[in-house]
Formats: C-alpha cells, structure tokens, sequence
C-alpha cells in the first residue's frame, strides 16, 4: 500500500541507539471530500510504517493537519524509544543534522 502522488515529502534518516540507520519519507497525499461532511487525507512514512488508513477529518484543512499531527506522534515516539531522527543527507551518510521535532512538525495551541 502506498500514499498517492504526494503533496509534501520528507526524507529523513532514523539511527536507533545501536546505530543502525533506517531512512524514511514522509509522505503527505492531497486531501479529498469524501461528502458534505467529511474529507480524507493520505499518509505515510515508507521505511517505518508504510501508508496509514487515510486521515478523516469534518474538511480537508483538519484531514490535512490529523495527517500531520500522526507523522509527529510516530516520529515523537520512536524518539522516546530512544532513536534519534537526522535529516537525510545525501554526501555523507555518517552524519546528520537532528531534526527539530517541534519546529518541523509544529502543532499549534
């Protein structure tokens, strides 16, 4: 299973504390009405998890965010499991630059 074409991607890499590396996307599918009253979204993170059920949302602006919000609550718990999540780069595969959690995936309050 896969998301569709997506509308935003990430790729990142995931270093569990025995230092194997795992990368992964996040990909985030374009919101679609489902009817008057409900909307879904597509998402996904390929390497971890695969695709998801689509998020349901009353809109597609909230199926957008629910969609945002799981990709942040998966990546925050495998880091209170204890892997650290990197930006993938593509030079040099022994380094990274950790990702902000919070500034990346931010959800208002």
């Amino acid at each position: 299973m896969s998301v569709p074409p997506p509308i935003a991607t990430g790729a990142f890499v995931l270093v569990s504390p025995d230092g194997r590396r795992t990368p992964i996307t996040v990909k985030i599918g374009w919101p679609y009405a489902v009817d008057a009253n409900r909307a879904r979204c597509p998402v996904g993170i390929e390497g971890l998890d695969g695709a998801y059920p689509d998020m349901e949302g009353v809109d597609t602006l909230q199926a957008l965010c629910l969609a945002v919000g799981l990709v942040r609550t998966r990546l925050l718990a495998r880091l209170e499991q204890g892997d650290t999540l990197l930006y993938a780069d593509d030079d040099d595969d022994e380094t990274g630059i950790p990702v902000d959690l919070d500034a990346h995936f931010a959800v208002p309050r």
